[in-house]
C-alpha cells in the first residue's frame, strides 16, 4: 500500500502504484499524453468550489490521493461500487464504445 503519492506532470500518465494499472490514454493533445485518472472536487454541497483542493483517483482500483498532499484515501472507493448510478453510467458508455 502507497500511503503518500503526490501526482504531478512527471506521473501523471504511466501506472498506478496501487494496482499497476496504466493510467496512459491512446489521446495525446499538442504533443501531451492525456491521464485516464479521474479527478473527484470535493464541496460541501452549498458553496463553489474552485478546483484547487480535490484527488486524483485511478480508474482501476479507485484509489485516491489528495492533490493538496498526496495523502491516499480510500473515501471515494464506493462512487464505482456495483450499488451506484455512477457504475451504471460508465458501463452504458462502455456499450457504446466510448473510451473512458
Amino acid at each position: 500500500m502507497v500511503n503518500n503519492y503526490k501526482i504531478n506532470k512527471t506521473n501523471y500518465c504511466g501506472v498506478c502504484p496501487e494496482c499497476n494499472e496504466s493510467w496512459d490514454s491512446d489521446k495525446v493533445i499538442d504533443g501531451e499524453k492525456i491521464s485516464r485518472l479521474l479527478f473527484i472536487e470535493v464541496s460541501d454541497g452549498e458553496s463553489f468550489n474552485n478546483g484547487s483542493n480535490g484527488f486524483n483517483q485511478c480508474p482501476k482500483c479507485q484509489i485516491s490521493w489528495d492533490i493538496d498532499t498526496g495523502v491516499r484515501s480510500d473515501l471515494y472507493k464506493v462512487m464505482l461500487n456495483e450499488d451506484s448510478a455512477m457504475k451504471d453510467f460508465l458501463v452504458k458508455l462502455l456499450e457504446k464504445n466510448i473510451k473512458i
